[in-house]
């Protein structure tokens, strides 16, 4: 009887919240990213892999941990959860993926690996400067994520091992950016050099531009109002300082060539990380 009063709430719940219906069912329809399988590393983590269709075939895979929780053990047969019992790991440096982790991978995979790209979320936030200001995603990434993205650089560079090594606050905006927070008579190559500061999470960032990637408005994006935010990449290394993050990795996302058997390639890394 209760799974009828459950569907019976659903049912109530959509009539409700008609457009929160349609823009959940819209995002389900649109999005391109399908959970693959579940891999464990530690003691405190679970991760899952997505793969970003490409064609017939899926090329990007991105590996994602998060701590593991006790949720399987606290839901009973009906799926109702006793929350009262919620319990989350606490995820340590030993929990997540390392250096020797990723070369090691990299080596093995060397013949149909095209990128290996490292992320760090960072947060976002406005960007302001006096009248104008930008809205912005700071995301810590490794030189790669041009590559991955698709970036073309418009002035300056991309980030570089360098800046990695070194836990640079440098910053690689886009076109928009420049025009939001400089002005739209401003050009791409008078920012290089240039600071701002960017609040996020209750923490003022400051990155020094060192290059200006072309903007390019995302085919799904709907016109819903407010600013239009865009991506400043930064070094993972100094996206992990700044967010006192421990050591390791804990999203890292690879791509397959062109050429080379996309399942086969999902199939293999899912049985590596497992």
């Amino acid at each position: 009887m209760q799974i009828f009063e459950n569907i019976q709430l659903a049912l109530t719940s959509l009539v409700a919240n008609k457009m929160r219906s349609i823009l959940t069912m819209l995002g389900i329809i649109i999005g391109i990213g399908s959970v693959i399988a579940i891999v464990t590393i530690g003691d405190s983590m679970t991760g899952a892999m997505n793969a970003e269709m490409a064609g017939f075939g899926a090329r990007n895979v991105t590996i994602n941990f998060q701590p593991k929780d006790n949720m399987a053990e606290i839901t009973d047969e009906d799926g109702n959860i006793d929350w009262d019992r919620y319990e989350q790991k606490t995820a340590t440096s030993d929990d997540y993926l390392t250096d020797a982790m990723l070369k090691d991978y990299e080596a093995r995979f060397k013949d149909v690996l095209d990128v290996l790209s490292i992320n760090e979320t960072v947060g976002s936030g406005k960007a302001t400067n006096g009248r104008l200001h930008a809205s912005v995603n700071v995301s810590g990434c490794s030189p790669d994520r041009q590559k991955l993205d698709g970036l073309t650089m418009l002035a300056g560079r991309y980030i570089e091992k360098q800046d990695v090594d070194a836990i640079r606050s440098v910053a690689v905006v886009s076109s928009e950016f420049v025009t939001k927070y400089f002005g739209n008579k401003t050009k791409n190559d008078d920012v290089l050099g240039k600071a701002f500061t960017v609040p996020v999470n209750g923490k003022d960032l400051r990155f020094y531009i060192i290059g200006v990637y072309k903007y390019v408005k995302p085919d799904s994006q709907f016109m819903m109002g407010g600013d239009t935010e865009t991506t400043v990449y930064v070094p993972y290394t100094s996206a992990k300082r700044l967010m006192q993050l421990p050591a390791g990795y804990s999203n890292v996302t690879v791509r397959s060539k062109k050429e080379a058997d996309s399942s086969e390639f999902l199939t293999n890394t899912s049985a590596y990380f497992a």
